[in-house]
């Protein structure tokens, strides 16, 4: 246009326009719905825009319908994954505690095993000392076979059970078999 190039000449800012405007003596309506969908009307020499009116109405309402359905669908799965993520955590949490007292039985059973394996060792010595009555160290020996009673008396797993914390799991151990085979890490 003239504008333009007055313009371009006296070193104004100078763009190129994204369209051209041209008149035609035709009407155009453009609705655009983002991501929806768009919708074109313009007079044709079949048919005027006056008489598409009430289907683009129809049109409108049907591309606002769809965006609401589509926004109230996500809000649902956003709902639906949270819910979701609260169970899982949940699960979680029960697996954990069940594998902690789980923690708590498998040492009671290493310490009882340990102790167990004492026991003949306890009585060997107990034996051993009869043989040894002549023996110079009898009294430092008795001494040892005495101490090592009472530690097996005393360190027996069964007389003071160590307990595990938090509530008793109410998971079955099916239960927690199969959230263990899901979650590998260890607790």
């Amino acid at each position: 246009t003239e504008k333009e190039l007055a313009d371009k000449q006296r070193g104004g800012y100078f763009w190129a326009p994204k369209s051209d405007f041209v008149p035609t003596d035709k009407m155009r309506l453009e609705i655009g719905a983002g991501h929806y969908g768009s919708l074109v009307l313009e007079d044709t020499v079949a048919t005027r825009i006056e008489d598409k009116l009430l289907r683009a109405i129809i049109r409108i309402q049907q591309m606002s319908d769809d965006a609401v359905a589509l926004a109230e669908a996500q809000r649902l799965r956003a709902i639906e994954a949270e819910q979701a993520r609260q169970r899982a955590e949940a699960l979680r949490k029960r697996g954990r505690n069940y594998g902690h007292w789980l923690q708590v039985l498998e040492s009671l059973r290493k310490d009882v095993e340990h102790h167990q394996r004492l026991v003949p060792v306890v009585a060997g010595l107990r034996a051993a000392l009869t043989s040894r009555k002549d023996s110079e160290h009898y009294d430092a020996l008795l001494g040892y076979v005495d101490w090592a009673e009472e530690h097996l008396t005393a360190s027996d797993p069964f007389r003071l059970i160590p307990l595990p914390n938090g509530d008793r799991p109410d998971l079955t151990y099916l239960e927690w078999r199969e959230w263990d085979a899901q979650n590998p890490q260890r607790w």
